[in-house]
This record gives C-alpha cells, structure tokens and sequence, in this order.
C-alpha cells in the first residue's frame, strides 16, 4: 500500500503527541484484566518511557484513575514518568490541539493546517540545505516510525535513544568485555551492600531491580 507523505507526517504527528503526553502501553486485552472487586477495574499495562518496559497497573477506582507498579512483573519499576502520566492526561492546561503563533500570540489551528505547513517548511529545508541539514532524534517510544521518516526525509543525521543513554558504556564494554549493550552484562545487584544512585531512581535503572532482594540492602 502507498503511503502518502501527508498521510504519514499526521500518522507520526498523533503518534509522537500521544505518547509523549501518555507515555504507558496497553499489553492485555480485556479478557486478561486482573480480578478486581464490582466497579473497579486493574488492566496490566507496560511503560513506554524507556528502554526498562517497567509493569504497572492500570486500575480505575471510585470515578478515579491510578497507574500503580505491577509486584507480578519481571520489572515492577515505576518512576516519575508514568507516575506523571496521568495527572499530565487529565490536566486542564494539556494541549488537545496544534497552535500557531500569529503575532504574538498563539491559535489553535486543525492538524491538517499544522502538518501541511511543518512539511511545506521541511522541504523548504531540505531542498535549500539539503538533506543533512536535517537533525531527528527519538526516543523508545517513537523508535517504529523514526527510522521511516529519517529515509522519507534522506538524512543520515539520526541521534537515537542509545547514542544519549548506553551507547558509550556498550562501546567499553564490547572492547574491554567481548560484551554487548544492556542488559548482557548488568551490576551485580545480587551481592549489593550499599547501593548510590546519581540522577536516577531505583525503578529508572535498566537492571531488573527484584535482583536487589538477594542484597544486604539498598540505599540512595
């Protein structure tokens, strides 16, 4: 099937807003919900906000709606990005439409008008500058499309999740270790007395942290 330019620029437009803006993926259909009491509802759902795919709950209680971590996954993590996820998908102030600036102020436009004109500039760029003037970066979550787009657009220029996260660790250990990336060769968290974190919390790391409960214990 031919897949117009337009057509593909609002596929990774809806996409890359509702990922960032909610960034947890549904692994169960309805048939595999958690037994919950009349009224409540706990769906086993996955993090899309990182490389760690951490196992959360999704559960709807009383009117209200929770993101909790899952104890029976193999990553039960749970950091401030799905912890934020859906006080960011509720919030009053989220952004339900594209704005332009006009002025000095900004106007909700339709998605057809905003992804128009952001191709419409892009070749404008590109046939100027030519295609490595072009910059794209993602993330784990819009790492499907990305590389799609990269080749539409012809540039070489992709910087990746792992070229700001492991890249340069993967490269040590493949020449010191005879190793690959995460996770073949993780911390020896089985044997941790103390454990320091630095910029990260525990449920962020790419370890699996149940390994932590053969430790002496863990601190931050």
């Amino acid at each position: 099937m031919e897949l117009q330019r337009r057509e593909f620029l609002k596929l990774v437009g809806t996409a890359a807003v509702v990922s960032s803006a909610f960034g947890v993926v549904h692994v169960t259909s309805a048939s595999q919900q958690a037994a919950a009491p009349s009224g409540e509802r706990i769906v086993p759902v996955m993090c899309g906000g990182c490389g760690a795919a951490c196992g959360l709950l999704f559960v709807e209680r009383n009117g209200r709606r929770y993101l909790l971590p899952n104890s029976e996954h193999p990553q039960p993590g749970m950091c401030g990005r799905p912890a934020s996820a859906l006080q960011m998908w509720d919030h009053p102030l989220r952004l339900k439409k594209p704005l332009k600036k006009v002025g000095d102020k900004f106007v909700e436009v339709d998605w057809d008008t905003a992804l128009n004109e952001i191709a419409a500039k892009l070749k404008e760029v590109v046939e100027r500058y030519g295609p490595e003037s072009v910059v794209i970066t993602r993330h784990d979550p819009h790492r499907w499309f990305i590389t799609l787009f990269q080749y539409l657009v012809g540039t070489p220029n992709l910087i990746t999740h792992e070229g700001t996260c492991h890249s340069a660790s993967t490269a040590a250990r493949r020449a010191v270790l005879g190793a690959g990336g995460p996770s073949s060769v993780d911390p020896d968290y089985e044997n941790v007395s103390y454990l320091v974190l630095v910029g990260r919390t525990l449920n962020a790391t790419m370890g699996h942290v149940r390994r932590l409960d053969g430790g002496s214990g863990a601190g931050g």
